[in-house]
């Protein structure tokens, strides 16, 4: 995996960082495995019915909630990390 300072990524990527900054810091970056244009190894490719543009910023920021939610946003994560050596290792 490559580790990238956000500067180093596109401008589209950098929107959501500059929209929240600067209540909060990014402090890492780490481009992970892509397979097929962005598919998983099953082929299926998620994210496709992702709002764009507008709609992801409203998409991503909580608002008209209540206090203290109104203007957050949540992520849920999945880090997967692979032992390539031992599965190279499997019979095929």
């Amino acid at each position: 995996m490559a580790r990238r300072s956000l500067s180093a990524r596109s401008g589209s990527r950098r929107r959501p960082a500059s929209l929240l900054s600067p209540a909060l810091l990014l402090d890492d970056v780490v481009d992970a495995f892509q397979y097929r244009g962005g598919r998983d190894l099953t082929g299926y490719e998620d994210g496709t019915e992702n709002p764009e543009g507008e709609d992801a910023t409203a998409a991503a920021i909580v608002r008209d909630a209540r206090q203290g939610l109104d203007g957050s946003s949540f992520a849920a994560v999945q880090r997967w990390v692979h032992d390539l050596d031992r599965f190279t290792d499997l019979p095929q």
